[in-house]
């Protein structure tokens, strides 16, 4: 078990002979690392729900439990995802640090993948966002795609100023216009689709008038033309 150091095994025994521990904040990787490797499900529990406290008091700052976080859960984990959740609840905070522009990819990636940030009245801040950070990290524009695959553009692609706004803004950063442009067709297609398939126009009448036709039964066929029926020589 190389992840498993002195400091985070001799923490976890004691957890489990006494039920309770505690340690200083620089430990808290260690231990939490220990905890998730050895399966010591309630302590990574309770850590990521003082993590969690942490942020929200504003006891702890939530870039560094962020970082914790994913740097030592994996990314199905519940209790990953509640510190994620947590720091996303701070997103404005989190942005406004300095320390944003410094976030690797996939602690960006976790944070805007967060339902906390998934509903309509995120997706400019969230696109804005990703902008921010691709201009000071111009070197990691493939990543884009990813990142982008998180921003619901089919919320606000229904405005025009909306859609103008977020070409122009994708101009900021070299190489991202043909990139959110693809995005933003697929943003309008799934617009589309959605209204033709909404119940209100599944049920719509035809506007145009439908004709019944009855009585086939009394038809009468064309009697057979007289005579014999010569080929012509």
């Amino acid at each position: 078990m190389p992840n498993i150091t002195n400091v985070g095994l001799y923490n976890v025994v004691a957890f489990i002979q006494s039920g309770q521990i505690k340690f200083l904040e620089t430990e808290l990787e260690n231990v939490l690392i220990a905890a998730n490797d050895l399966r010591v499900t309630s302590l990574v529990s309770l850590i990521c729900e003082e993590m969690t406290a942490r942020i929200l008091e504003n006891t702890s700052p939530p870039i560094s439990l962020l970082y914790s976080a994913i740097a030592c859960l994996a990314p199905q984990s519940q209790y990953r995802n509640m510190v994620v959740d947590g720091a996303a609840i701070k997103f404005h905070d989190i942005l406004a640090n300095p320390e944003f522009l410094k976030l690797s990819f996939e602690m960006l990636y976790a944070l805007i993948s967060s339902p906390v940030l998934q509903g309509p009245e995120w997706v400019s801040e969230i696109y804005k966002a990703i902008i921010f950070w691709l201009q000071n990290n111009p070197e990691h524009i493939f990543y884009a795609p990813a990142l982008l695959d998180n921003v619901n553009f089919k919320e606000i692609i229904h405005v025009a100023d909306n859609r103008q706004e977020i070409m122009k803004k994708s101009l900021d950063v070299p190489d991202l216009g043909p990139i959110v442009q693809l995005f933003l067709m697929d943003a309008i297609y799934a617009k589309f689709v959605d209204h033709l398939t909404s119940p209100q126009n599944r049920n719509q009448p035809l506007s145009s008038s439908i004709y019944t036709v009855s009585g086939a039964q009394t038809a009468i066929a064309p009697a057979p033309l007289r005579g014999t029926l010569g080929l012509a020589s």
